[in-house]
């Protein structure tokens, strides 16, 4: 990061310290200006993460207090105000809310690694159990190629036929329709 862009950080950061202290004074369009930028801070820094979502939620609790208090509704103003979910927007309320902030913040956290581990482990054994089934019928097709090769055309006629009895049309059905479809559709075109 250049020196002037850590300059304007560290500018940003000492205003929302500021601001930190008496939150109940700040303006409406300010407080929002400083969530924002404390949740870009924490999307950017993973050393002070923890401290900017922190500094965020303690904010958010009050925005959303006083804009209750005002009788707006507040999830309309939130997508009105915010480019931020209402699930991460759940997420700050319960952190800024909880009686240890600090502690709900690492759980929210172990709940999501958890999450995201689950989901890439299940993606993956998706990911193998397809190239598995892949790889078996490239095995399987390259096998009855192989052993066609060597069949006559009567001995592949009764292949099929075979074939056919055996799958009791299942397979040659589903083809059958889509082949029927298809010549419906070239007919009604014409």
């Amino acid at each position: 990061m250049s020196r002037r862009a850590n300059q304007f950080n560290r500018k940003v950061k000492m205003q929302i310290n500021k601001m930190m202290a008496n939150l109940g004074a700040v303006e409406t369009a300010d407080l929002v200006k400083a969530i924002d930028a404390a949740l870009i801070f924490a999307d950017g820094s993973e050393e002070a993460a923890r401290d900017h979502r922190l500094d965020a939620a303690r904010m958010y609790v009050v925005l959303h207090d006083r804009i209750v208090s005002e009788g707006e509704d507040w999830w309309r103003w939130h997508k009105d105000n915010f480019a931020r979910g209402k699930r991460d927007a759940q997420r700050l309320l319960a952190v800024g809310r909880a009686f240890d902030p600090e502690a709900a913040i690492e759980r929210q956290r172990t709940k999501i690694r958890d999450s995201t581990a689950k989901h890439r482990e299940a993606s993956a054994k998706a990911t193998y159990n397809a190239t598995v089934c892949h790889l078996a019928a490239v095995r399987l097709v390259k096998t009855l190629e192989r052993g066609l090769e060597k069949l006559d055309d009567k001995e592949r006629s009764e292949f099929w036929n075979i074939l056919r009895e055996k799958w009791h049309g299942e397979i040659f059905a589903e083809n059958a329709n889509v082949d029927e479809v298809q010549g419906q559709r070239a007919t009604a075109a014409h």
